[in-house]
């Protein structure tokens, strides 16, 4: 007769079993309080230009979609060059206007703005934006911008650069190509 359990696991198994367990849901506890908590903003707002705007002394960039820069031309349905970036701003305070807005945030960009969400009386600010045409989608909204794309709205009535690739110095006919213009958007939005 054995002395050794043929279904019964080495001692060194359990221990080494809970030794691994306490690590895991210690690391994940860590990680869970390393994640930057969500932080709503709440009053009247300013916009700053098509995706950025304040509420108090806090900015905020609207997630999910980017807009024309302030400086910003575009071509319309013509070739005919137009503010496109005041536009968006215009079109962003006119959103906005009087009322209360809500913003959930979550994180911060690389500006030290908060990244959020921002509602009026529920409606997503952003996805109205993107849905006429004045931003382009960035993670999100993409159904709203194919739907401006179909019907030529805003921006897409004519040429444009993508406002990435316009902060990053690819001017349109006549614009400066200032290397200040990016260091200066980042303080100012």
């Amino acid at each position: 007769m054995s002395l050794l359990r043929p279904n019964r696991r080495p001692r060194g198994t359990k221990v080494t079993t809970t030794i691994l367990t306490v690590a895991f849901v210690a690391m994940a506890a860590w990680v869970y309080l390393q994640r930057e908590p969500q932080i709503d903003y709440v009053g009247q707002a300013f916009a700053m230009d098509g995706d950025s705007l304040r509420i108090g002394q806090d900015r905020i960039r609207l997630i999910g979609l980017d807009a024309p820069e302030y400086e910003q031309e575009c071509e319309d349905a013509d070739g005919e060059p137009y503010p496109c970036g005041i536009e968006a701003r215009d079109a962003l305070a006119g959103l906005i206007g009087d009322a209360e807005i809500v913003c959930e945030a979550n994180g911060r960009d690389q500006y030290g703005r908060a990244l959020a969400v921002c509602t009026r009386g529920g409606a997503d600010i952003g996805e109205a934006l993107v849905e006429r045409g004045l931003a382009v989608a960035d993670g999100q909204y993409v159904a709203e911008e194919s739907a401006a794309k179909a019907s030529r709205n805003g921006i897409w009535q004519g040429e444009f650069i993508h406002p990435e690739e316009w902060r990053r110095g690819a001017r349109s006919d006549g614009q400066e190509n200032d290397p200040l213009s990016g260091i200066l958007d980042g303080l100012f939005h």
